[in-house]
């Protein structure tokens, strides 16, 4: 691993570059932390991408959330014509929203990618490569999701039993990837 002037490292086989400040590990390998200096105009845009990211993965992980762990719960506390009025509503509301939380997820998504392009091209050679390509399998899965009950609800074939089952499997993929964001950066 090099480190260059402005107090990035360099995994040339990867090619990866991530702050040295961000590394736990730094103070260890005798690596100082150093001002974070831009290596390239690219960086600048990183930021406000990954905000944009960070941001509509918290409000597309929240609706899901709250549609399989909390609404249930509340509607079974209400008398049912309000539980049933409650649960439309939300999903009126989820329909009108996450299309353009998806839309802002997705394109920042696919603009962290292509800064991480040297590690996906080689995914096998590092660790990092390897979960963000399971992270972008696993985001392509959940549009399919999104997708598949699109077309299920045009055709009149989105029963409640179907809506559970997506909506129960697009949770454990966003918890998949909400720990695989996290594992990225530390394994």
């Amino acid at each position: 691993m090099q480190v260059n002037p402005g107090g990035r490292t360099i995994a040339a086989e990867a090619g990866v570059v991530m702050p040295v400040r961000a590394r736990p590990h730094a103070r260890l390998t005798g690596i100082k932390a150093q001002p974070h200096r831009c290596v390239h105009a690219g960086a600048m845009a990183y930021l406000p991408l990954l905000l944009l990211h960070l941001l509509a993965a918290i409000a597309f992980i929240g609706t899901v959330l709250v549609e399989v762990l909390f609404l249930p719960g509340v509607r079974r506390r209400l008398p049912a014509a309000v539980g049933v009025r409650l649960e439309a509503a939300f999903a009126a509301q989820a329909r009108r929203v996450m299309p353009w939380v998806l839309l802002v997820l997705y394109t920042a998504g696919l603009g962290l990618a292509w800064h991480h392009r040297g590690a996906l091209a080689q995914p096998l050679a590092s660790t990092f490569g390897l979960l963000l390509s399971i992270k972008i399998a696993l985001a392509a899965s959940v549009f399919g999701h999104f997708l598949l009950a699109m077309a299920w609800q045009r055709r009149g074939r989105l029963s409640g039993r179907r809506s559970h089952w997506l909506h129960r499997s697009v949770l454990l993929h966003v918890l998949a990837i909400t720990f695989l964001a996290k594992a990225m950066f530390h394994l």
